[in-house]
């Protein structure tokens, strides 16, 4: 009797443990998804700011080129910290990270692609067309 005892009595600890995993896994999840969204705010911001560039008088663009650059480099430690806490927000963190060596107009596109699955559907693509 004693022995089926501690048994249960392990095997209810073990599914406790097992339960606590879990739950503080969702909560990373939960915060590097925070994180991310923060980050967007800044890449959202930026991408606002560069889309007033275009038809502007040379000096003007460069500087809201500038102010763009500024306001997306504001994002990273928020994406990198997203990144840390789950390896799902790894690409806008790295894609930010990009800004320091490619023009921020070659990025645009990723950056709304990766901005968009902060909060949207966690969906696999599509498949390919037959």
């Amino acid at each position: 009797m004693a022995g089926r005892l501690n048994r249960r009595r392990l095997a209810t600890a073990a599914l406790l443990a097992g339960a606590s995993g879990s739950l503080l896994a969702a909560c990373a999840g939960s915060g590097a998804t925070s994180e991310a969204s923060k980050a967007c705010v800044y890449v959202n911001r930026s991408l606002a700011t560069l889309a007033r560039a275009p038809g502007a008088p040379v000096a003007v663009a460069a500087a809201i080129r500038q102010k763009a650059l500024v306001e997306l480099r504001q994002g990273l430690p928020l994406a990198a910290a997203a990144a840390a806490g789950s390896g799902r927000f790894a690409p806008l963190s790295t894609t930010i990270s990009e800004s320091s060596r490619v023009p921020e107009y070659r990025l645009v596109s990723a950056l709304r692609q990766e901005c968009a699955a902060v909060n949207g559907p966690q969906l696999p693509p599509p498949a390919p067309a037959p």
